[in-house]
């Protein structure tokens, strides 16, 4: 009986997600079928769906090689863990509901229908298709620049033919700006997780419902889950 190579399968599976190695012709990671589509290129609708695709390859990849202990959202741990901009948590929660907004309705809003959980506010944001000004790619609000107030999520006083001017009212919006977002989830993507598998510090993670798989059935998951097959 050959003995499972647990270092040897997991690397594979790495290569494969962070596109390093196209020796594996049937094997597709969704992050890399998704950011074939993900290109940046100024128009409008491309963007949109761009940026959705980029939060939620940021999501898969904290969930895989981030801290299984912590709750958080994989998009929230994957920005901590790899990023160095340095974001609020006020920041990180626009980020993960501007995930949940435009993944769940394809939408720009949310509404909070919990009153007693903070957590569930309500989120309004406004999209800028140029880069933030600040002076330094480190600066947070070079990406997102969060409310000068919350928003109520009242929409009684927006009909039809001030739809515009409400959406555009950017003091109790999310401001997020596209291009420079797209490009901080690409450096993680593109050159900092490829440096630290390069370096022997990327690994999957197991949550506690994992710990009880063997070597050979985790790795079976994390292929079924997040990897397509052709033949």
């Amino acid at each position: 009986m050959v003995q499972f190579d647990y270092q040897k399968k997991e690397n594979e599976l790495i290569e494969c997600l962070l596109g390093l190695n196209a020796s594996y012709p049937m094997r597709h990671s969704t992050i890399q079928l998704a950011l074939r589509n993900a290109t940046f290129n100024q128009d409008f609708g491309n963007d949109f769906v761009s940026l959705l695709l980029h939060l939620i390859a940021l999501e898969q990849v904290g969930n895989l090689f981030c801290n299984a202990q912590d709750d958080s959202n994989g998009i929230v741990k994957a920005i901590q863990t790899f990023s160095k901009v340095k974001f609020s948590e006020r920041e990180l929660q626009g980020i993960k509901h501007l995930r949940h907004s435009l993944a769940h309705n394809y939408g720009l809003a949310i509404i909070s229908k919990n009153e007693k959980n903070k957590d569930e506010q309500n989120y309004k944001f406004v999209l800028h298709h140029f880069a933030g000004i600040a002076t330094s790619d480190r600066n947070a609000s070079n990406y997102i620049i969060p409310p000068e107030q919350e928003w109520d999520g009242i929409l009684a006083d927006c009909d039809f033919e001030s739809a515009y001017e409400c959406k555009m009212n950017i003091h109790n919006s999310f401001r997020i700006f596209v291009p420079s977002f797209i490009e901080l989830a690409d450096k993680i993507l593109k050159e900092t997780l490829p440096d630290k598998y390069r370096k022997g510090k990327l690994h999957f993670v197991r949550d506690k419902n994992m710990k009880k798989l063997s070597d050979e059935e985790f790795l079976g998951q994390i292929a079924y889950k997040y990897f397509v097959y052709t033949n």
